[in-house]
């Protein structure tokens, strides 16, 4: 995250005589995490709260490519995850195939053992 941004923050919530218990409420989270982005000790954060501060601080977003860096990323990640799930389902069906044919072939190992057996024995 953009050092400051964070500093905008908290200038705009000290600006309209907000305290973090006041902005937390309003925005649905602690007042430790509104802290943490304040103070740039958090790298990111999630989006919708981002949109939530920019509304309970009345801050114009326009200048600051953070939401679309955000949705970027997110869509990355999204892709990423799409593509990792298809692989791992691939992976998987091909694993089941192949224990259907471990599994059918020591049926038929079992089957010829138990017809030897028989032999031997009569």
């Amino acid at each position: 995250m953009d050092k400051e941004v964070g500093m905008k923050l908290k200038e705009a919530r000290i600006e309209r005589g907000l305290t973090l218990q006041q902005v937390a409420d309003e925005v649905g989270c602690s007042p430790s995490y509104i802290h943490r982005i304040e103070s740039n000790d958090r790298k990111s954060f999630n989006y919708k709260i981002y949109q939530k501060l920019l509304h309970v601080l009345e801050i114009d977003d326009t200048g600051s490519n953070h939401s679309e860096e955000a949705i970027s990323e997110l869509e990355e990640l999204l892709l990423s995850s799409k593509e990792t799930k298809l692989k791992l389902q691939f992976a998987l069906d091909a694993a089941n195939q192949s224990i259907s044919k471990i599994v059918e072939d020591l049926n038929k190992i079992e089957k010829g053992i138990e017809s030897r057996l028989l032999e031997i024995i009569r």
